[in-house]
Formats: C-alpha cells, structure tokens, sequence
C-alpha cells in the first residue's frame, strides 16, 4: 500500500498496541519490585505517544475518506 493514508492509519495502530504492551511491561515491573524510582518514571511518559497514535488512527482514516469524496466529487464534475 506504499505510504497512504491507510498504510500510516494501520501503523498507527500497530504503533499504539506495541506502545501499550511496553507500558504495561513497564508497569508489571515496577509492580513486581524489579524497576525502581528513578527509572520507572519512564513507564509514566510511555502512555502519552501510545494515546496520540490511537489518535492519529481515525485522523488518517478521516482524511483518506475526505480526500477519496473530493476526488469522487472532481471527477463527477468532469463526467457531466
């Protein structure tokens, strides 16, 4: 699919799911004892790119939909 709308709209995704199981990697571990102060902290920031990729998701999807509805609307118009 090259680098679309749809394309980036599924790496979105992708991108949130593996940002999400990182997060709850990080919190299993500060849970368990095996992440300390200092460094779970980091855990903290993870969830923040993890909930603008499942933004960015329906972004891309409404955009590919507005473009595609544009190009329809242009080429009804050279038709008639």
């Amino acid at each position: 699919m090259g680098w679309g709308l749809i394309s980036r709209y599924w790496g979105s995704f992708a991108a949130a799911i593996a940002l999400t199981a990182l997060g709850d990697v990080g919190a299993w571990l500060t849970w368990s004892g095996f992440l300390t102060w200092p460094y779970n902290s980091i855990g903290w920031y993870v969830w923040f790119p993890a909930a603008a990729a499942y933004v960015l998701g329906p972004a891309y999807q409404a955009e590919a939909l507005r473009r595609a509805n544009r190009n329809a609307n242009t080429n009804t118009r050279l038709a008639a």
